[in-house]
This record gives C-alpha cells, structure tokens and sequence, in this order.
C-alpha cells in the first residue's frame, strides 16, 4: 500500500503553460495526510501527516516534514521520472513514469459538489484492479493535460486528460486501508527552477 500511495500522490501536479487562454498553475498546495484501517492491522502512515507540493511547468516536489523515512519526491517532465529522497542518507530511486504499473478497468464521474478551501469541486473516480482512486478536483485550478500525455503511471495521463486540473483531494482505497490527502492551503506563486533539481 505504501508504494501505491506515493506513486498517487506523485500524480498531482501542474505546470504554467498556456492552451484556449487559460494560464497552468503555478505555486504551492499543502495538503493534510490521514489513514483509515479496515481491519485490526497498524497502517504504515509512510508519509506522515502532510505534504507540501511546488508546481511549475509539468514539474513538482512534494516534501513531507513529518514523515520518519520519505523526504522528498520530485517528478520532472522532461525525463518523466520520479525521484524518491531518503531521510539520514544520500540514496535517490527513481521510477520510470512511461509504464502504467496497473490496470484501469473504468472510470466513473460524479456531479456532486465538495467544497474544499472555497472551491467547488467535483470528484472523478478511477477503478483499478487492486485499488480505487477518487479525485476531488476544481476548474478553478487548470492544468494542460498535454504536459503530461507521456506520464501512463496509474493513469495519470487520462486523469489530466478527463478533469484539466488538479486535485485538492484524493482518496486511495483498497481492501485494508484508505488513505486520504486534503488541501489546507492554497498560494499562486512563482517557483525558482532549482527546487526541482536532483543533485541538491
């Protein structure tokens, strides 16, 4: 579950470009971390209980302050990977995002409206094989799904492609756990390009 959940969360994000006049988003979401178990088993909260996101360009970071071992994850565009940072060592993994790691068997859109930071917001869900995935999402925050056509993993590509924009919550369910991630705070802003650099 740990590695479904990081991967999801990795499929958040958003860039500046333009397509039909409407600009990409650009700055930084924070969003709060929560866990559910179905059963009697401790969920590994691998993540902690929050995570700060940067966006820019097709490119983003994701930190996560309270996590024990996960640092920081950034996904980059160009080489459409993501690169996983460690706590107490200089270990970095990265993960080819060309591949779709399971299978979409549907998708199932809902008119009902979730107010989240002032945002109306509507929810699309992704039924996969081993897991289901809702998306909150607003219009309010677009995103051009073209930056991300080459991003198969979990179906991100169709998720840019079915709501052009981002998501300020995502609900991962499969048969032990749920894991949640809601948006507490919202900033437009510019991004310097070196907090997306690896070598840092």
């Amino acid at each position: 579950m740990k590695r479904k959940i990081i991967f999801y969360l990795l499929l958040i994000i958003p860039s500046i470009s333009y397509s039909q006049n409407k600009t990409t988003f650009e700055g930084v979401i924070n969003y709060d971390i929560k866990y559910i178990s179905k059963d009697t088993s401790k969920v590994n909260e691998y993540c902690g209980n929050e995570a700060v996101v940067f966006i820019k360009q097709g490119n983003y970071k994701q930190e996560y302050p309270l996590a024990k071992e996960l640092k920081s994850i950034i996904y980059r565009r160009y080489d459409n990977k993501y690169y996983y940072f460690f706590k107490n060592t200089d270990r970095i993994r990265a993960i080819d995002c060309s591949v779709s790691n399971d299978t979409l068997i549907n998708i199932e859109r809902s008119n009902t409206i979730t107010e989240i930071l002032k945002h109306k917001c509507k929810s699309i869900i992704f039924h996969f094989q081993t897991k289901t995935v809702t998306y909150f999402y607003t219009e309010d925050l677009y995103v051009d799904p073209t930056l991300f056509i080459k991003h198969k993993h979990f179906s991100y590509d169709r998720y840019a492609q079915e709501t052009n924009s981002i998501y300020l919550k995502i609900i991962i369910s499969d048969t032990k756990s749920d894991f949640i991630m809601t948006a507490k705070k919202i900033k437009e802003k510019k991004i310097d390009d070196n907090v997306f650099n690896i070598t840092n």
